[in-house]
């Protein structure tokens, strides 16, 4: 069970460079990508917003350096 199988693995869906780009996706958009109900949606982007403002995270790099510790405070 810990071996990786890959399916078609001769078949390539992103090119080197669209595969790093992915990697500036805000943290967020990664998030929400995952909340199919859009009224639950709604309120945690309220949510996020209000927190953002509160600890004064003003973009997507500090938003991914926010751990644990940003939110008990």
């Amino acid at each position: 069970m810990s071996e990786l199988v890959m399916a078609n693995a001769g078949v390539r869906r992103l090119t080197a460079l669209e595969f790093q780009e992915l990697a500036a996706v805000p943290a967020a958009v990664e998030w929400f990508a995952n909340i199919r109900k859009p009224r639950m949606r709604r309120a945690y982007k309220a949510d996020l917003r209000d927190f953002c403002s509160f600890v004064g995270v003003a973009g997507a790099e500090e938003f991914r350096a926010t751990n644990r510790a940003h939110v008990l405070v």
